[in-house]
């Protein structure tokens, strides 16, 4: 199994081979997302957070973790179940000798995958989905996923939809986001951005701009939440500055759900965590931006539809019962 997280970002075209030439399963963390294909054959896509994913980690027979600090935030659990050979990757020798590895490597991964595959035979080929043991795995992740939130799901599979392959998608701290991280399809690397780890409110808005001025002729959409947008609301003037298409999807649950369902179940009194949004049409308004709502997920593939193809800032509310 290889294991790929940020760090190996720069490296998808010799950790595609080096997967081909040792028939591997490969995962990723969030911020690895897209290093393989979401749709290659040997790719279960960002699933450490899964029970699917573990157990197909406990079985691998060896784990290679490049650019990863397989930290607690990847995985959610007390610790990762690695009980085969593992071998490390990484420019920061403090990374290295976090965890206990058969061999740490301290090198760039793009080097390292290649040396490897120079020292391996050509590989496997031929893979196709009905035959592919990281097939399986995806297909586990979104079958648990739609059994714990089926509508998320299907407003991701919408939202995708309206989306071209190449899209950008930066997604803040919401519960849609939450989702998202493992199962929203990238097919690059750098294409599906989440604040992993600090767990930043508004960091999408933040992080769309960015993308929206870095990649100018790629579709980009902001996930983010309404309490989470009132973090950074002022950008949206720098949003529509930008003269550029950007889509901010607003995931709105009425308040820091997420947050307000954690103090419920733990019986503490829910305080702090109602704010009353600002009324996004004339938010919208006050930015010349248009505004569109959807209520379902055929709505929403229709509004990202639209919303994608205006040349400035465009504000789509969908509302979570």
């Amino acid at each position: 199994m290889l294991l790929l997280g940020g760090g190996a970002v720069n490296a998808a075209a010799e950790a595609l081979e080096l997967a081909r030439r040792l028939g591997a399963v490969v995962m990723t963390t969030v911020a690895g997302s897209g290093v393989l294909p979401a749709d290659d054959p040997l790719s279960a896509g960002v699933c450490l957070a899964t029970s699917a994913g573990r157990e197909a980690l406990a079985a691998a027979d060896l784990v290679i973790a490049a650019g990863t600090e397989l930290a607690e935030t990847h995985h959610w659990t007390d610790s990762l179940p690695i009980v085969a050979p593992l071998i490390r990757i990484d420019l920061d020798l403090a990374e290295l000798t976090d965890r206990e590895a058969e061999v740490a490597l301290q090198s760039d991964a793009t080097l390292a995958f290649q040396a490897l595959c120079d020292a391996l035979p050509e590989g496997v080929s031929d893979l196709d989905e009905a035959s592919s043991p990281a097939a399986a795995v995806r297909r586990l992740v979104r079958d648990a996923q739609r059994g714990l939130a089926p509508d998320r799901v299907a407003l991701l599979d919408a939202l995708r939809g309206g989306l071209p392959r190449d899209a950008i998608l930066a997604t803040d701290m919401t519960k849609l986001a939450y989702t998202a991280c493992s199962v929203f399809p990238s097919y690059a690397a750098r294409r599906f951005l989440h604040p992993s780890g600090y767990g930043t409110l508004g960091f999408a808005l933040s992080a769309a701009i960015g993308a929206a001025i870095a990649c100018p002729d790629r579709a980009v959409v902001a996930i983010i939440g309404d309490g989470g947008l009132q973090f950074t609301l002022p950008e949206l003037a720098c949003a529509a500055e930008l003269g550029r298409a950007l889509v901010v999807l607003v995931y709105d649950n009425n308040g820091n759900g997420m947050i307000r369902d954690g103090m419920e179940r733990a019986n503490i009194p829910a305080i702090g965590v109602d704010p009353s949004g600002p009324n996004l049409a004339l938010v919208a308004r006050a930015f010349d931006a248009i505004y569109l709502e959807a209520a379902d997920p055929a709505s929403l593939a229709s509004a990202i539809g639209k919303a994608v193809q205006h040349p400035g800032l465009s504000l789509v509310r969908f509302r979570d019962a």
